[in-house]
């Protein structure tokens, strides 16, 4: 087994006949020191993989738990996976990428990301914005930048990336993390013409309405704006937003649907 790392991928080479995490360990914690958001394992060089070999991933999962980072392998053999879907512990933990290319799309998705208005610090008024990528977005975001421009309030421009409960919930997910990079990008440009300081939470969650309550309960938001599904065909999933938003947020909620047809 033969392992290496340079700056946030970690490349694992060779047969993985028994746990080597002790070996793994010292590579991934120097990475972590430079890239302390996550680091990329490179599987493309296992040649074999036993059941015992596995257990080296499930070790690692639970140091990077410990320290709040990410983990994604990449390029992991198909015969591999085959071992790990043995391993339930493995096989539910684990965030799988096709590529190292789609790992650091991923990794690189922006989270937390603030934008403040010059000489300005983030306090006042709260608003938050829950972005969802659909036509509706433009009418929540006029709605939200009326409410927030006669008072200069901050505004928290969300967008949950929604994980299918049968994945690991950092499992990098393409479509959907490119359209939250588009869709928070056009709505931090249509901020800065309203002179509105705003931050950026691209968040993974299983549902809209826990990663929205959890930023709200986090930035003590008084009001949200939700936007909602315009087309007669989406009205059941907007009555299902609506609930599950209603369930988990305790401030103001106001939600907007864009024009029909």
């Amino acid at each position: 087994m033969i392992v290496e790392f340079d700056e946030d991928v970690v490349q694992i080479s060779g047969a993985l006949r028994s746990n080597f995490w002790d070996v793994i360990h010292t590579a991934i914690s120097l990475a972590l020191k430079k890239h302390s958001n996550g680091v990329i394992v490179d599987c493309s060089g296992i040649a074999e993989c036993t059941v015992e070999g596995a257990d080296t991933f499930r070790d690692a999962m639970d140091f990077i738990k410990k320290q709040d980072a990410r983990i994604i392998l990449a390029a992991v053999p198909a015969a591999v996976l085959e071992i790990f879907k043995s391993v339930p512990e493995v096989r539910s933990q684990l965030a799988v990428a096709a590529s190292v290319d789609e790992a650091r799309h991923s990794m690189d998705l922006p989270s937390h990301e603030l934008t403040k208005k010059s000489g300005s610090g983030v306090s006042g008024l709260q608003i938050a914005l829950h972005l969802s990528g659909s036509t509706s977005d433009t009418a929540a975001m006029k709605a939200a930048a009326a409410m927030a421009r006669p008072s200069s309030a901050h505004l928290h421009l969300v967008f949950a990336v929604v994980v299918p409960r049968d994945l690991p919930l950092q499992a990098p997910l393409a479509q959907q993390e490119d359209l939250a990079a588009a869709t928070v990008d056009a709505a931090r440009a249509f901020m800065k013409e309203q002179h509105l300081g705003c931050s950026i939470h691209i968040e993974r969650g299983r549902d809209v309405a826990s990663v929205l309550a959890t930023v709200c309960e986090a930035n003590n938001i008084l009001s949200a704006f939700v936007p909602l599904p315009a087309g007669a065909e989406e009205r059941d999933t907007a009555v299902q937003i609506t609930r599950n938003v209603l369930a988990r947020l305790n401030c103001t909620v106001f939600f907007v649907r864009g024009k029909i047809g």
